[in-house]
């Protein structure tokens, strides 16, 4: 006699019948009008007439991401998270992304998925949350989802400290974008200025990572070794931001040493960062960077400070960029009160030239 809870074979084949039937509809241009639905926890199929399907698109809608850390702070985090994603979701071709206004409108009436996408008349929904899980680290969950009967398609998964939560969205926003275009049909190739931000895979991504520890080694054995493997990836994914922000930034901790003439590296690393820029306009990392080379080469303190405010903005709790902007801001202080000749000297290795300006204690403490 069959046991259910000892032989799982029908269960098992249930759920991969349910699998390919989920499969097999994500293709349709429209949703269709009946479905053949296998209800979790049942073995008899149904037959669901899905309401308002002929008028759903192949439209995509980015819900609010649900900060589910229990710290207000992060507020702004996942706001800021679901309008990046889509807006890059839109660059990156995909058929009628909804404007983030729109959707947040809808989802003040309803939570409930089938009616969040009658109303907006999209077939796909894009769910995020952000949690607290254990050692104080973040983790970022995206899903799609189909809203006419909440079948999940994916789920993809971060984790990240606190101090990386940039770095961690960044990253959830590739991997989301690379998904969706691979799932919904119908979606556009890229071209043109319509491009991924860095959608490295995870052998890439771990060579930028070892570049990056080495550069915290401070040696210039480390440094190199870190330019090599920068270099290494933007020679195979030359539209990977995160790459030549790397490779930036490798460059300018070489030039730091004084061991040697810099001028030679100082035209690549400026070709690299405003390459890593030009991909990405919120790379943190190659913010930092410019807002160096506008200060030390440039004597551009104004201009300086601009970048470092962005990279602040696309990253609050970038320690690096953080510090080095009230080092320049400090600079700049000394030298308006008239005592920065000595004292202006020992900071002139990081900073040296930056133009003096009133008030900058305020912002000093801000960046501090």
């Amino acid at each position: 006699m069959y046991d259910p809870q000892s032989d799982p074979i029908v269960r098992v084949t249930v759920r991969r019948l349910r699998e390919r039937l989920e499969a097999h509809y994500a293709h349709y241009d429209q949703a269709p009008k009946l479905r053949i639905v296998l209800p979790k926890g049942r073995y008899e199929p149904e037959f669901v007439a899905i309401d308002g399907a002929a008028g759903a698109t192949l439209g995509v809608a980015v819900t609010r991401t649900r900060n589910h850390t229990g710290d207000d702070a992060f507020d702004g985090r996942c706001h800021a998270f679901a309008e990046h994603l889509a807006d890059q979701l839109a660059r990156a071709g995909l058929p009628s992304v909804l404007a983030r206004g729109s959707v947040d409108t809808v989802e003040a009436m309803t939570r409930d998925l089938a009616a969040l996408g009658a109303q907006l008349q999209v077939l796909w929904l894009l769910e995020s949350t952000l949690s607290r899980e254990q050692d104080q680290e973040l983790r970022l969950s995206v899903r799609l989802v189909r809203a006419a009967d909440s079948g999940l398609r994916w789920v993809e998964t971060g984790l990240a400290i606190a101090d990386d939560i940039g770095r961690l969205v960044d990253r959830m926003v590739n991997v989301a974008i690379m998904r969706t275009i691979k799932t919904v049909p119908s979606a556009l190739a890229l071209d043109g200025d319509t491009r991924l931000l860095s959608p490295l895979p995870t052998a890439q991504r771990a060579t930028l990572e070892q570049a990056r520890l080495l550069l915290l080694q401070r040696t210039i054995a480390g440094t190199d070794e870190a330019i090599a493997l920068a270099e290494t990836v933007t020679q195979t994914y030359p539209d990977a931001a995160d790459a030549w922000a790397v490779l930036a930034a490798a460059k300018y901790s070489r030039c730091s040493f004084m061991d040697r003439d810099s001028s030679p590296i100082i035209a690549p690393m400026r070709a690299a960062v405003d390459r890593a820029l030009a991909l990405d306009p919120d790379q943190p990392m190659a913010l930092r960077t410019k807002a160096i080379l506008l200060c030390k080469y440039d004597y551009d303190a104004d201009g300086a400070e601009s970048f470092f405010q962005r990279a602040l903005r696309t990253m609050p709790n970038y320690t690096s960029a953080r510090l080095n902007y009230a080092e320049m801001l400090t600079l700049r202080s000394i030298r308006r009160r008239g005592r920065g000749a000595r004292s202006g000297a020992r900071l002139r290795s990081a900073f040296g030239h930056c133009a003096s300006r009133a008030s900058d204690l305020p912002r000093i403490s801000a960046a501090i």
